[in-house]
């Protein structure tokens, strides 16, 4: 072979070589593409996300800055004495309740010289409530566990507010579990649970006359801190509304019974908040207040009578608090009593005794 044949034949080799790699790179070239095409989606999408997330907590912190301005403006108008109360510096603050409540029901009558007392509790109803406070504004979630595991028909609302100068506690509850004992004369009975059911709506409501150095709501809402003692005279306004039935008893010549009550009561009281060592806070109050308007009338066998009004007829909260303040955290127990006296022992009394009791365990941030 001579050298221009050797020379054609290389040349061609390498031609061939060559068109061979540029397949290749043209093979490769879109899998390489995709992959870059790929990655850069895959940082515009995570750029996106970035705007998008500090859009979002732009836009937050632009409505914690109107809410501020909002409750800025409102606790400007305070007027409190800072020597005795000042608002919690925290901004949050974290809370955790038990709630236990009852109610204790008693009845005493006379007819033709036989006495006849009843004495009957309801049934214990537990919840757990977790509640979160940004600068004093709150919302909270309870839970009852029995009604989660156990069926029971009773029912209980309540609603508070725990203000500088005006406060109140709203109760709703029906009972269908009361059950206790009746005596008349020397007989006596078991009521069965269900026997006697009740539904019943209060309202309590208070002024506080020393609201510059006296704070309810250090006690029970923890939204206030109370530095040194102090006390103070209360006003207030008391409503209740009941509705008490009996299915009556053949056997034991017991009548089906309706009783219904309508009471309105004001009256003046007096509270007290011990401040000890900066590390306690007890308080102890008593609002009772006389009922001036009653709308009672008791229907028995269908036959509906009026109900005479006795003096006195009294409804009186009380309020008990013992709150311990570590140094971002708090825990203690609350109570609230209400009890209503009605009608008189020689004649009809209604004696109703409604209870709550709170452990709370908090932590401000």
């Amino acid at each position: 072979m001579n050298n221009n044949t050797h020379f054609r034949h290389t040349k061609r080799s390498l031609l061939s070589a060559l068109l061979c790699c540029l397949c290749m790179l043209a093979s490769a070239q879109q899998p390489l593409k995709n992959k870059i095409d790929s990655i850069i989606q895959t940082k515009k999408e995570k750029a996106d996300s970035l705007y998008r997330h500090v859009d979002s907590l732009a836009k937050e912190h632009r409505v914690i800055e109107r809410i501020d301005s909002v409750i800025d403006k409102k606790h400007a108008k305070d007027n409190f004495d800072p020597k005795y109360i000042v608002r919690s510096k925290a901004r949050w603050t974290l809370k955790a309740r038990l709630n236990v409540s009852g109610a204790h029901l008693s009845t005493s009558s006379v007819d033709d010289g036989i006495k006849t007392t009843t004495d009957m509790d309801a049934d214990l109803k537990t919840t757990i409530s977790f509640a979160v406070s940004y600068r004093g504004f709150s919302l909270g979630l309870g839970v009852n566990p029995v009604k989660i595991f156990k069926k029971s028909s009773d029912m209980e609302l309540n609603f508070n507010s725990y203000g500088a100068k005006l406060g109140f506690d709203i109760t709703f509850q029906r009972a269908n579990s009361f059950k206790g004992t009746a005596k008349s004369g020397d007989a006596e009975i078991k009521l069965a649970k269900g026997f006697v059911r009740q539904t019943m709506f209060t309202v309590n409501s208070y002024y506080a006359f020393n609201n510059k150095r006296f704070s309810y709501a250090a006690a029970f809402s923890q939204t206030f801190d109370q530095k040194k003692s102090a006390g103070s005279f209360l006003v207030g306004i008391s409503y209740m509304a009941s509705k008490t039935t009996t299915e009556g008893d053949k056997d034991y010549n017991i009548s089906p019974m309706r009783l219904y009550m309508g009471h309105l009561g004001v009256g003046v009281g007096y509270g007290y908040n011990f401040v000890i060592k900066d590390k306690w806070l007890i308080h102890v109050s008593t609002l009772p207040t006389l009922v001036v308007i009653n709308r009672d009338n008791v229907t028995i066998d269908g036959n509906k009578e009026k109900m005479p009004y006795y003096f006195p007829s009294i409804i009186n909260t009380g309020h008990i608090a013992a709150i311990r303040y570590f140094k971002n955290y708090f825990a203690g127990i609350t109570a609230v009593i209400n009890t209503s006296s009605i009608g008189r022992s020689d004649h009809l009394q209604f004696v109703h005794t409604k209870w709550r009791t709170r452990l709370v365990f908090g932590i401000r941030l």
